[in-house]
Formats: C-alpha cells, structure tokens, sequence
C-alpha cells in the first residue's frame, strides 16, 4: 500500500539544492524481519513518531510536558516547522500566493485601461448620433444604458469563459516542474470560494469604467454633443520655443503635439504597454528559469541513468 507522510513532501540533502533520488531512498520492512531486534527495542533506532496537534505557543514549556509525561525517553522533540519538507513547501505556496496577488491586479489594470481607451474613442465617434437621439427625445439614462451594454457584456463574457478556461489549463503548466521537487498524492487545482467573486469584481468595474469614460459627453445638451468637438487649446512648450524644434520633420511635430494635446490615453496607453510587457518578460525569464535549472541539475550535475520507483499495490 502506497503511503505519503507530510513531512517528507519535500526533502533534499543538506549540500543539494533540490532533491537527488541517486544519493536518498526510502526503505520499508516489517519490525519482525529485522536482523537484530534488541538493536531496535534498545531504541538505537527510532521507529515509533508520537504527533500532537496543540495550540499552544511556548514550545519550550512544551517540550518539557511532554518530558515529564514520558520520563524522558524520547529522542528528539521537533516542531513542524522545523521539517524541512514542510517549511519548504510552505515557503512554496507563500511564493505562488504573492504572485497571485500580483497577476490578477496587472491584467485587471489592462482590461480596465483598454475598457477607458476603446469607450473614450467610441463615444467621441458618435457624437452626432448621441446628439441626434437627444434631440429626438431620447434620455440621458437610456443612452447611458447602450453603452454600458458594451462594457458590461464583454466584461462578463470575458470574466466567464477566462474563468473556465483558466481552472482547466493555466495550473498544469506548474504541475511538471513542481512535481520533480515535491511528493504530493495528487496535482489538481481548488477552487476558494473567493475565487467566484473575482468575475463579478471584474465585471462590475468594467462596467464603471465605461460609464465614467461616456456620462461626461451623454450629459451634454444636444446642441452641444451635435457641434463637433472642439480642439483642446494648448500652449506651446518649451521644446517648441526652442531651435531644434525647426529641426524636426512635419511628422515628428505632429506626434508631439498629439501627445501634448492627449495626456491622458498616451499615459493609458504607456502605462498599458509597459505592463504587458512587464508580464511578458517575467513569463519568459520564468520559463528560461526553470529550464536552466532543470538542465543544470539533471545534465551537468547529477548524471545518473536510471530511476526507480514504487508501484502503488492494487
């Protein structure tokens, strides 16, 4: 029958820095085929684990409770944490909880950022039919409402299909790499409760930013939304009042202005950009990461053949 004890999820020697099955093992036999049983009931070989779950904090009084009830004869007393297996794998999902914290920020800052850029640009486009239909009689609440269909609708399509889409695919990318470290009875993704909050949190601030990036223009009189846009006046800079701005080409010049007349969708979109690319990076470097680790260890420092493992007794 195939075992897995807790404190051995993870275990290296001290010298290795992940584990090397050509120099640990386990072994298993029963008490009676041992070779020499007084070597055993002298207790030159532990064999027997007492575990106690407590609450208690001072581990030192606790040690010596537990000295006192069995007179002293144990061997060693150690605290959970102190397994190597155990803070390792602790530590592990520490790492994997950060990051989870991180991801699911940056990528809600993309969605909100092109949800703002792309209904900025939407509803200025439309300005003639936002006013036409103001002028027809239509409300403000009612044209509001159009718009917020676009943001809501793919939000929530968007939300529903990442959700299922990642459960099923995004934790097997892990599970190769990580099971050469740790020994776990089996490698599949949970699901928290919390984790059905997220779409609707994404979707409701989707869904806010499409409102604030329309309510400005829909609350406009009609005679106003129906004019075209007027130019946002500008000062000229100190680059413009300068000698190498006669330099520069017509199209050059035409650029900075756009980014000085539009501050506001050039630091979306820089702030856009230099997050994806951000993520990409860490992508890859963690994929190249992860490679050159498995190479180094298993290629150029340890270069054993062959395996053996275990097979479960049906």
């Amino acid at each position: 029958m195939e075992s897995y004890n807790p404190e051995f999820g993870y275990y290296s020697n001290t010298k290795d820095l992940i584990p090397d099955y050509s120099q640990i093992g386990y072994a298993y036999c029963s008490i009676n085929a041992f070779p020499n049983r007084d070597f055993i009931n002298n207790a030159s070989v532990p064999y027997t684990d007492l575990l106690i779950k407590t609450d208690r904090k001072d581990m030192v009084k606790l040690e010596e409770d537990i000295s006192n009830a069995l007179s002293g004869r144990y061997i060693a007393f150690i605290t959970r944490s102190d397994f190597t297996g155990v803070s390792t794998l602790d530590a592990e999902v520490q790492q994997h909880k950060a990051m989870g914290n991180v991801f699911p920020i940056a990528f809600a800052a993309i969605a909100l950022l092109s949800i703002i850029t792309t209904m900025s640009r939407l509803v200025n486009q439309q300005r003639t039919q936002i006013g036409t239909l103001k002028a027809l009689g239509f409300s403000q609440k009612k044209i509001i409402r159009h718009y917020l269909t676009y943001g809501f609708f793919l939000s929530l399509l968007g939300s529903f299909f990442g959700s299922i889409i990642g459960v099923h695919t995004l934790p097997h990318l892990f599970y190769p790499s990580m099971s050469t470290y740790y020994t776990l009875p089996e490698w599949k993704p949970a699901i928290s409760p919390i984790f059905l909050l997220a779409p609707l949190i994404t979707t409701l601030a989707c869904t806010a930013a499409t409102y604030f990036s329309c309510h400005k223009l829909v609350g406009d009189t009609p005679a106003q939304t129906l004019r075209p846009k007027a130019p946002e006046s500008i000062k000229h800079t100190a680059l413009e009042k300068g000698k190498l701005w006669e330099r520069l080409s017509f199209r050059t010049k035409w650029n900075l202005r756009d980014i000085v007349r539009s501050k506001a969708r050039i630091i979306m979109g820089f702030i856009g950009t230099m997050s994806c690319m951000a993520l990409l990076i860490c992508a890859f470097a963690m994929n190249d990461t992860m490679n050159d680790i498995k190479t180094w260890m298993y290629h150029e420092i340890q270069h054993y053949n062959t395996q053996i493992f275990g097979r479960k007794n049906r």
